[in-house]
């Protein structure tokens, strides 16, 4: 409360030390005092310490939920560069892992995967539309689940027009609907 914002609590009071710096990030990120955070993000980044990947993924995702979406978008990208997976997210373009052929973190601007008794999801390295990849979702055939356990979050801005692709196969599905995607 001394002082406004993280940044400035990262430059004149919290040691220039990697884990205090990380602590106090995750401390910023807990009380959703998020503005003036990137700073911070900075400091821990270039330490590279074990955990900085896992606290970048719950700082964008803090960042997301409170629609500081050009700072998501930046720490997301920044942590594509750091994992080696920048090829996940090609020039251009706005979903991350389209394809499915960069590994599967469940965390920040990826693919989110549910899990349920009643579905299995995985990695499909025998059938693709596009490279070598696609995901396979099978269900148990039990019950009927009201299915939505693949998601992505994809950071747009209002007033825009874009255009989304993708491809469904299915196969033994009973249900009147079938599988379909939702953009909302």
């Amino acid at each position: 409360k001394i002082l406004d914002t993280p940044d400035e609590m990262i430059r004149q009071i919290v040691p220039p030390v990697s884990e205090v710096q990380a602590d106090y990030l995750a401390f910023a990120i807990a009380r959703k005092h998020l503005a003036g955070s990137y700073a911070v993000w900075e400091e821990v980044r270039r330490s590279g310490l074990p955990d900085t990947v896992s606290l970048g993924y719950t700082y964008v995702d803090a960042l997301t939920a409170a629609n500081l979406t050009s700072e998501a978008v930046r720490v997301w990208d920044e942590l594509l560069v750091d994992t080696g997976r920048s090829a996940a997210k090609p020039a251009g373009e706005l979903c991350t892992n389209g394809d499915f052929e960069a590994d599967l973190p469940n965390a920040g601007l990826d693919w989110r995967l549910g899990s349920d008794p009643s579905y299995k999801i995985q990695v499909d390295n025998l059938v693709a539309q596009h490279g070598s990849r696609s995901l396979r979702v099978t269900f148990d055939g039990n019950s009927t689940p009201d299915f939505v356990a693949v998601r992505e979050t994809v950071p747009v801005e209002p007033g825009r027009e874009y255009r989304f692709s993708g491809h469904i196969r299915t196969e033994n599905i009973t249900s009147d609907s079938g599988l379909r995607f939702e953009v909302a």
